[in-house]
């Protein structure tokens, strides 16, 4: 849940809801190995899932991948869709006529800002928002991210000063 709040401009693709998938197989596995193969009676687990009480168990394990399947589709639909809203809710607010310099300007400005934030030793760069910026305007990220980094460090420094 953290992820969907924080993260809200990565989507994800098919591939990695899938891959988020594995430690619930593993799971699955060990649950059945535990519960089914090895039993109570010699050091497993028992059947606190109840996983073949109502129908048998091969029923019950095909219900439990299916669920999981759609749990991580709805939620990658979900992010997916806050994400889209959320690039489109930046593009939003940028205005239709400006100029490279003006983005440069902006991108130092951000840079600075987020230098005066940031933990020492780390510093995150909005290459996303640059590319965006990219495709829009046709300034490069290499400039954006160069502006970015130079007032980042600028306010680093000035804030080491202090």
């Amino acid at each position: 849940m953290l992820f969907h709040c924080v993260e809200n401009g990565f989507a994800f693709t098919r591939r990695e809801s899938l891959l988020v998938l594995i430690p619930y197989w593993v799971y699955i596995a060990v649950y059945l190995v535990m519960v089914f193969l090895i039993g109570e009676e010699r050091g497993g687990w028992p059947d606190f899932y109840s996983v073949s009480t109502f129908c048998p168990v091969w029923v019950s394990v095909a219900l439990m991948l299916l669920a999981g399947f759609a749990v991580s589709a709805l939620l990658r639909r979900v992010h997916n869709r806050l994400a889209a809203d959320s690039r489109k809710r930046i593009a939003r607010a940028w205005s239709e006529d400006l100029e490279p310099t003006e983005l440069l300007i902006e991108a130092f400005g951000l840079g600075r800002y987020i230098g005066s934030q940031c933990s020492d030793g780390e510093l995150t760069v909005p290459l996303d928002i640059f590319a965006m910026m990219e495709a829009r305007y046709g300034v490069p990220v290499e400039k954006l991210t160069k502006a970015y980094t130079k007032g980042a460090l600028d306010a680093v420094k000035e804030r080491e000063r202090k």
